[in-house]
């Protein structure tokens, strides 16, 4: 993939991005943390929203994601923190699969 990435690095993106898509819709962002989780705690921000913020990151990084949506665990089942994305992210294994 050639771009390494720190957790705080894949943080602050993630934040810029998020803060565009809520005020893409209208919708207020509140104060941010690592424990926040973008599915659940934004408000209406859904799978979907998922989706197209997933773009805007890899557009925003410059690098493919292996994912279809960073906002739900690989098994699907459980909204992730912020702090979970960004570590996800800047994880080797994410490198991996994206060479």
């Amino acid at each position: 993939m050639g771009k390494n990435f720190s957790v705080e690095a894949v943080s602050e993106a993630l934040v810029e991005v998020l803060r565009e898509v809520q005020e893409m819709s209208g919708k207020e962002m509140p104060a941010v943390s690592a424990e926040l989780c973008p599915i659940g705690d934004l408000d209406s921000f859904d799978s979907l929203s998922g989706v197209e913020a997933t773009v805007m990151l890899e557009v925003q990084l410059g690098i493919p994601l292996v994912v279809e949506t960073v906002f739900v665990s690989k098994e699907g089942d459980r909204a992730l923190s912020i702090s979970e994305i960004a570590t996800m992210i800047a994880s080797p294994e994410m490198k991996q699969g994206a060479e």
